[in-house]
């Protein structure tokens, strides 16, 4: 089984943003990143950064329902796309079926 993180950050936390955290662990080594903060200016950039979503406080019950339903579904097809990564590589003697390490 694979396991997934999630984490909810504001733009602004004391000493650092989350772009400058985004930015030394790098996109591809975060997990799912939802942004939940008061400012609304800074979503186009959040997606850019590849951002799951981008809740402005005061968050509704209804828009938390729908993202956390958003983040299991990811979360879940992440999983299946793991559990089914496999390499298929044909030879002369047919093909061959590589898990990956």
């Amino acid at each position: 089984m694979v396991i997934q993180n999630a984490i909810f950050l504001d733009i602004q936390m004391p000493g650092i943003d989350v772009f400058e955290v985004i930015r030394r662990r790098t996109v591809e080594r975060m997990p799912e990143v939802v942004f939940l903060t008061a400012y609304d200016q800074f979503a186009l950039r959040a997606f850019e950064a590849e951002a799951l979503n981008y809740l402005v406080k005061p968050v509704s019950e209804a828009r938390f329902a729908a993202t956390m339903e958003r983040l299991m579904n990811r979360l879940r097809s992440t999983e299946r796309a793991k559990e089914d990564e496999r390499l298929v590589v044909t030879t002369s003697r047919g093909a061959v079926v590589l898990n990956p390490v």
